[in-house]
């Protein structure tokens, strides 16, 4: 074979090789751009999800939203730093949940964490702990004085698309670090509803009263399901990347929904989903109606709750965090978690806070039980006397006394 055709058989396939790649890249298979950060990798499930949600159910009967999802990630962060038995309840609770790296999309979709650390302190926590959190978690580390919560809560509002204004009542220089996750989305449907439509309708509620509403309306452009005890619908929003490809579902139990709820599971959610049938006005027509609505929740049980699921050392001084710190004996002295929704004709806000809070122990590791308690509600009071036991007044607080009128 001539040098000549050599040469000219090797620049074919050189040039056959780069045709290839070209063609992949531009037309071919794009790399999912989501990738699992922590969790089972090989037999996930959302059993996880359904414990948080089974678990709230038990003690309201309001409007609440949790977010599962920021729960998680902040579970999984403060896994990195704990051990033994503190590790193990963690495990347990979380099961074969898995979280994924999902890109943020500008004042569109973001999830954050962050690892706020008392300056005092500086020395006293790990650096393998920080590297891990900034590095695997993309977390922001920050070094404060802790001299109030603003700090903290302005990242929080920051985070959220100021949805969650608020999210520390308080910060003093007892916390030794708090660990956030945030979660916020700003999405348009994919087909908004015409405000034109949007009309006054009755709304029963669960006691049986009535009351006005602003109902939106929409034909088709959904998609229904049902099974043996719901109904509902899921409406797609408008896809701003590859990982951003979130909808709505809408689930009307056939029954008592707090019944429901307390049964919805795996198997239910995914009936509902396998029986999923476009609208699309041909072979399937849905006319749907729809109620605006908006409001905030503020998860008051939740630390009481992840007792309930297992998180018992937590707590407490038997918790076991050297994976924070080797010199200090940590132990989370509050769970904070939030969110907020806007449903709309153009779409949905949402977004959640979950934060924990952490103080040092001197106690030796044990059982101890901790009880906080904030006179932050309306409380009674009583005047007594103390030998015969005579109550001299009894009142009650609904409403202390303003900032503005403390002279």
């Amino acid at each position: 074979m001539s040098k000549k055709r050599l040469i000219l058989i090797l620049s074919s396939v050189v040039f056959g090789m780069i045709a290839i790649i070209l063609y992949i890249c531009l037309f071919g298979e794009k790399p999912s751009m989501v990738e699992v950060i922590a969790g089972n990798t090989e037999n996930p499930d959302n059993k996880f999800d359904f414990k948080i949600i089974h678990k709230i159910n038990e003690g309201e009967e309001n409007n609440y939203l949790v977010s599962p999802l920021s729960i998680g990630y902040a579970l999984f962060m403060l896994k990195e730093g704990s051990y033994e038995n503190t590790r193990n309840e963690i495990n347990e609770l979380l099961g074969n949940y898995q979280i994924l790296r999902v890109n943020n999309v500008k004042n569109r979709i973001g999830i954050a964490n962050g690892l706020f650390i008392n300056s005092l302190y500086k020395k006293d926590i790990n650096n393998s702990f920080i590297s891990t959190i900034r590095n695997d978690y993309d977390a922001d580390v920050v070094f404060d004085k802790f001299n109030g919560p603003k700090v903290v809560n302005d990242w929080v509002n920051k985070k959220t698309f100021k949805m969650i204004p608020s999210t520390l009542k308080y910060l003093s220089q007892e916390e030794i670090l708090v660990l956030v996750n945030t979660v916020a989305i700003d999405l348009e449907w994919e087909k908004e509803f015409n405000k034109d439509v949007t009309h006054k309708q009755e709304f029963t509620k669960a006691d049986g009263s009535k009351i006005e509403v602003a109902m939106m309306g929409q034909s088709n452009n959904i998609s229904y399901i049902k099974s043996d005890k719901a109904q509902g619908i899921i409406k797609n929003y408008k896809n701003y990347d590859d990982s951003s490809d979130l909808e709505y579902i809408a689930i009307l139990p056939n029954g008592d929904i707090k019944e429901y709820i307390n049964n919805f599971n795996e198997e239910e959610f995914g009936n509902l989903l396998g029986s999923k049938r476009v609208a699309d006005g041909e072979e399937l027509t849905v006319n749907l109606n729809l109620p605006k609505y908006t409001y905030d929740y503020s998860y008051e049980r939740f630390k009481n709750d992840l007792v309930a699921l297992g998180l018992k050392s937590l707590f407490t001084s038997a918790a076991n965090f050297k994976g924070i710190s080797q010199n200090l004996n940590l132990f989370v002295s509050d769970a904070i978690h939030k969110t907020h929704i806007e449903v709309s004709e153009e779409g949905t806000k949402a977004a959640a806070v979950t934060a924990f809070t952490f103080k040092n122990s001197s106690m030796p590791a044990g059982d101890l039980e901790v009880i906080d308690i904030d006179f932050d509600k309306p409380f009674i009071y009583i005047i007594k006397d103390r030998k015969y036991n005579n109550i001299w007044f009894f009142g009650t607080v609904y409403e202390p006394m303003k900032w503005e009128d403390n002279k």
